[in-house]
């Protein structure tokens, strides 16, 4: 079985930080910044993925294990579409199983051999889907900080003030 495609990220500096503050006033907001960013990659990978039996977007999901976030696609094919596949000289030719292809094939109106063979000498394309996603979350994380660094500003002047 092919390995599942993924990213990870996680909080960095948390051990210095909990050091210097009362972890009541910031692991909650860091737990949601962690949820808001799994969520909004696993959207944008759902957004991005090429569509034909709803298997690939709906074997896309995200693990939040506190202080990091592991966004992954699991379907068999999440490799060969994230990054194509490579076509080669006859001897050096990798054909994907015939019965592998039969279902899109026969939904696209193509031969399953003709595919096979297709795939075979020319490659596939890559079409990525968790890439963008993994640039958009970071691109996203510094907003989303900020809003977990004012809820966290709030509640440490509500404890000074009590």
């Amino acid at each position: 079985m092919a390995q599942p495609v993924e990213f990870n990220f996680e909080v960095k500096g948390l051990k210095a930080l909990r050091a210097k503050l009362d972890t009541s006033l910031f692991e909650a907001a860091l737990v949601e910044v962690l949820n808001e960013a799994g969520e909004f990659a696993r959207d944008k990978a759902r957004e991005k993925a090429p569509e034909d039996t709803g298997a690939l977007v709906e074997g896309i999901s995200f693990e939040m294990e506190y202080p990091s976030v592991t966004v992954q696609s699991t379907a068999a094919h999440s490799a060969y579409v994230e990054y194509g596949t490579k076509g080669g000289a006859p001897t050096a030719r990798r054909y994907p199983p015939v019965n592998a292809l039969r279902g899109w094939a026969r939904r696209h109106g193509v031969n399953p051999w003709y595919l096979m063979y297709k795939i075979g000498r020319d490659g596939t394309k890559p079409q990525p889907f968790m890439a963008p996603a993994e640039r958009a979350v970071k691109r996203k994380l510094p907003s989303l900080v900020r809003t977990a660094a004012k809820q966290i500003a709030k509640k440490w002047s509500k404890k000074k003030a009590a």
